[in-house]
């Protein structure tokens, strides 16, 4: 992975997560989430285990293996960690950069069974050792997925198979700018199992969320699935706004004009993103446009009120 997606080790926080509650969307919980997609970036064994060790959670699995794909993913890459009962599985997105070329190729062929042919690729080459991973059905395990960018589609579609071939129904499923992973047929299948359990956090103009767009030629009719929790660009999330239905928002189209006004404006008025890495590598992120510096995995840690990193304290709102 490029420096866009990993942090500098003293940019990690250094303290015990909060308590990982049950019983659907939280916003400290959304922080742990947030941190661990970070983390799953970075390609440094022993910085992932020593801040692993300072949050209290065990590495129990990583996996790195080579994948076959119509994606910009030549690995599918993640760890599973375990921490107060709860084991978690995080699966890496792509580089920003490369991703920026992924976006503008609309040639998304399907499995027969709805789910994007790309995504569906990349897990199988992790699949295997994601569940070997995994305690015995049998125990009835507290089980999270998480990822961001196209790590959040892998956690999605890992979910649903982990639900279907192993046993085990996710108590959450934690993901970040999310591009649609399946289509309508897809959706009908995942929302009555995973669909309440899934939350979908969407933060400014971030242009992955907005793909693949709906309603493509030859019937393909992606749909995004979950519950969305959207913010402002450089707003904070509020879990008060955690829609109650699905939706398949946001719309490509809108989500480009959207991106290009605000970039205009930025422009004109010579201002900059916020500031939240303290290097040179944070200060020239923040001249990125909206729709690629939006989908930082950093950006989605502002977003969710850091600093303070860990805290339930989620801070002001600025919602859509």
């Amino acid at each position: 992975m490029s420096f866009l997606v990993q942090l500098p080790g003293d940019e990690y926080p250094r303290e015990p997560i909060p308590p990982l509650s049950a019983g659907g969307f939280d916003i400290a919980n959304a922080r742990v989430a947030g941190w661990l997609a970070q983390l799953v970036y970075e390609d440094e064994p022993e910085k992932i285990a020593s801040i692993l060790r300072a949050w209290q959670l065990q590495l129990v699995a990583s996996f790195n293996p080579l994948a076959t794909s119509i994606l910009p993913m030549p690995k599918t890459r993640g760890l599973v960690v375990e921490g107060q009962g709860v084991h978690l599985v995080v699966f890496a997105g792509t580089d920003p950069l490369v991703l920026a070329n992924w976006v503008s190729d609309f040639d998304f062929p399907l499995r027969p069974n709805g789910t994007h042919e790309g995504f569906a690729q990349a897990l199988e080459a992790a699949f295997q050792q994601v569940t070997a991973a995994l305690p015995a059905a049998t125990t009835s395990p507290r089980l999270w997925f998480v990822g961001h960018s196209l790590g959040a589609a892998l956690a999605v579609l890992c979910a649903k198979r982990v639900n279907d071939e192993i046993g085990i129904r996710a108590e959450a499923i934690y993901t970040f700018g999310m591009p649609r992973a399946g289509n309508t047929a897809f959706f009908a299948d995942y929302e009555p199992i995973l669909g309440e359990r899934t939350f979908r956090l969407v933060h400014g103009d971030d242009v992955v969320p907005s793909v693949p767009p709906s309603n493509l030629p030859h019937g393909l009719n992606f749909r995004h699935v979950g519950r969305l929790l959207q913010c402002a660009r450089f707003g904070t999330f509020d879990a008060a706004f955690l829609a109650r239905a699905p939706n398949d928002l946001p719309a490509f189209m809108t989500t480009l004009v959207t991106g290009f006004k605000d970039a205009l404006r930025g422009m004109l008025s010579g201002g900059l993103a916020p500031e939240i890495r303290r290097d040179a590598v944070g200060e020239g992120l923040r001249i990125l446009p909206p729709g690629i510096g939006d989908h930082l995995p950093e950006r989605y840690l502002r977003a969710l009120g850091v600093p303070p990193v860990l805290s339930s304290n989620s801070g002001p709102s600025n919602q859509h």
